[in-house]
């Protein structure tokens, strides 16, 4: 009865914790492999830029193709690694080269990184520490550009 009336005294939670990030864009159909390569790598760069800003440390990267004539294809990988720029750039563009149809026009890309690190109790490898850390601390900087100056302030060579 409280709580209909609007005098129920419990606290109001403002957000949850974030599960996954993702972003989706639609474009007129385009049939060069090249051009789709270079437009996973730029929306990559939008959720680099979003993760990082969170700092979270995703393990499972998704993504999605539709083609034209309602054709679609989606892969997710799993990858127990510390997050960096160059990771994520990497997995989205294997992830791509595996699903493509290399066949058709292609008109959407949605793409998402899940399972943060910190939400389940898997261990992350040591195989690359090393370089995941160094890579780690370059996203780091290049994020700090971005905050500073504009997302599109760093890019990188296969974007333009």
């Amino acid at each position: 009865y409280n709580k209909i009336i609007g005098k129920d005294c419990e606290l109001i939670k403002r957000s949850n914790d974030r599960k996954s990030i993702g972003i989706s864009r639609t474009f007129d159909p385009i049939q060069s492999r090249d051009e789709i390569k270079r437009r996973v790598i730029i929306l990559a760069r939008h959720i680099i830029y979003m993760t990082l800003k969170i700092d979270a440390n995703p393990t499972t990267y998704y993504l999605k193709i539709n083609y034209d004539y309602a054709n679609r294809v989606k892969k997710s990988k799993t990858i127990n690694r510390i997050f960096s720029e160059q990771l994520c750039k990497d997995i989205f563009v294997e992830i791509f080269e595996d699903i493509d149809l290399k066949k058709g026009s292609i008109t959407k890309l949605s793409m998402s990184v899940s399972n943060f690190s910190t939400q389940k109790l898997d261990s992350l490898s040591l195989i690359d520490i090393k370089s995941d850390l160094k890579q780690k601390n370059l996203s780091k900087s290049l994020q700090k550009m971005r905050e500073k100056y504009s997302l599109d302030v760093i890019k990188s060579a296969n974007e333009l």
